[in-house]
This record gives structure tokens, sequence and C-alpha cells, in this order.
């Protein structure tokens, strides 16, 4: 059975093929895709370079771990025209999601960036 050169070919084709598929696998399950976890590399990536100091590390680090900026900006990000920027400037206002949502339209228009029409759609997604 295994002295004819066909099956020989075949089973190393079926090994490089068993090979590719477990190797794209593992690729897969090493890679994280948690963006919290992306943007402490990314700290930790600018630290290494001299690009930001440990203090600033440190501040940066305190925001992006916060449960309550995640959620805030989970929320708001959803919304659109609102991307990471104003999504972080809206978590630093607010202490939670309730406290957005019982917000009232001025106070998040004073948000930098956050125009009349941001603040209507932002205030609406919080409290469907």
């Amino acid at each position: 059975m295994f002295r004819d050169p066909s099956w020989l070919s075949v089973l190393i084709i079926l090994g490089a093929v068993v090979l590719s598929i477990l190797s794209t696998v593992k690729e897969r399950l090493s890679s994280d895709p948690n963006p919290t976890n992306q943007r402490v590399a990314e700290l930790q990536d600018k630290r290494v370079d001299g690009l930001i100091d440990e203090q600033e590390f440190e501040r940066r680090l305190e925001f992006v771990l916060d449960e309550r900026n995640a959620r805030i900006r989970a929320v708001v990000e959803t919304v659109p025209g609102i991307g990471d920027n104003r999504s972080k400037a809206i978590a630093r206002e607010y202490d939670d999601l309730e406290d957005l949502r019982e917000s009232d339209r001025e106070r998040l228009e004073s948000v930098p960036d956050i125009g009349e029409q941001r603040a209507e759609n932002v205030l609406e997604r919080v409290r469907e």
C-alpha cells in the first residue's frame, strides 16, 4: 500500500496541508483582538521608544485600563462622527454611563469638538 509512489505523494501533500492549517490556527489564537490590550501594547512601545515619559505612560495607562472609560467609549463610539479622540474626551467628562444618560445637551456640548448635533446623537444612543 505505501510502496506505491502515488500514496506517498498524497501523504506528503496531506501532511503539508495539516501543518499549514495548524500554523494558521496558532497564529490566529496568538494574536490578541482585544482593543484594550492593543492600546496597552502601543503605550509600552511608545515608552520604550522614548516617545513618552514614565509619568505620561502611567497617566495614559490608567485611562486605558479604567473600566468606566471603556464602557462609555464603547457606547459612544457607535455614534457616527464619534471616534477615538471624541470618545476619550466624553469619557473624561463623565463619571459613568448613568452620569452621561442624565446629562443635558449643553454639558455634553461643552466637551471639545462635540457640537449640538453630535451631542443629541450621543444622548439619543445612551438613552436607548
